[in-house]
């Protein structure tokens, strides 16, 4: 019976975290979307991320090779996290349908309370060390030059304040879908 109760708390924290992981990367993906331009080399720098409207030839009017090759990652990073999403949609989708009947309400807002306290807690960590995990992020996420000159374009259209204020922004947004979330979970009767 041990056993069978550790097996549920697996499975309980697991589709927790995949929420929350959810709510992470639709939050980074409303504020990419969301975020507009004046028709400029920044708007055609968004178009590229994010639609694929424009061909990396056509950056190279405007960019060095480095941050060319740095754009293509943000922009296979970036699909990555949208692909990402939508399949974590689906799995929950298809949890929530074919184990309705066997969720314990009560069980998966306990998890989902601490787990969303150890997000905030996290982020707040985050916030107060930006610089550190801006640098640990790069670090793990880029393979080709992240560093560029204080007068690269790159630099200059998205300096260092803006990805702080797109992380504040990516974070209230998280911090809003688990309050909802916390708060929407109630037991079947």
């Amino acid at each position: 019976m041990a056993n069978n109760n550790f097996k549920e708390y697996v499975v309980y924290v697991f589709l927790v975290l995949m929420i929350f992981n959810f709510f992470f990367f639709f939050s980074i993906y409303l504020v990419a979307t969301m975020t507009h331009f004046e028709k400029n080399t920044a708007e055609l720098t968004r178009d590229f991320v994010i639609d694929n409207v424009y061909s990396v030839q056509e950056l190279e009017l405007y960019y060095t090779f480095d941050e060319v090759i740095h754009l293509d990652e943000v922009r296979k990073i970036y699909h990555n996290i949208v692909y990402l999403m939508i399949f974590e949609f689906f799995i929950l989708f298809l949890i929530v349908i074919l184990f309705k009947h066997k969720f314990k309400f009560v069980f998966l807002k306990y998890i989902s309370k601490y787990l969303f306290v150890i997000v905030i807690i996290f982020f707040i960590i985050v916030l107060i060390f930006y610089k550190s995990a801006f640098v640990i992020a790069h670090k793990l996420l880029f393979n080709s030059v992240w560093q560029f000159p204080s007068d690269s374009l790159l630099i200059n259209l998205f300096p260092f304040n803006f990805w702080f204020i797109k992380s504040v922004e990516v974070f209230v947004l998280m911090s809003l879908f688990g309050f909802l979330f916390y708060y929407s979970i109630s037991p079947i009767d």
